[in-house]
């Protein structure tokens, strides 16, 4: 029964992820490159204290901010 639930609720989520990226809504990017790039990205999104999406958001934000006001 639990599992049941579970696989329901996981069901449901990837509906709604799959309903978001169809509109438009969301978009999905994936990243790759150097580990030790990577690394540094998951250590500065990881001191945001908030997910990746997040996090990079935040630090992307905050970056064109300090552009701006230069």
């Amino acid at each position: 029964m639990e599992y049941q639930r579970r696989r329901t609720a996981a069901q449901i989520a990837a509906d709604f992820n799959r309903r978001k990226l169809a509109t438009g809504e969301y978009r999905q990017i994936t990243l790759m490159g150097r580990s030790e790039a990577l690394d540094t990205i998951d250590r500065a999104v990881q001191i945001t204290g908030k997910s990746r999406v997040q996090g990079l958001w935040q630090i992307c934000q905050e970056w064109i901010d300090a552009q701006n006001s230069k």
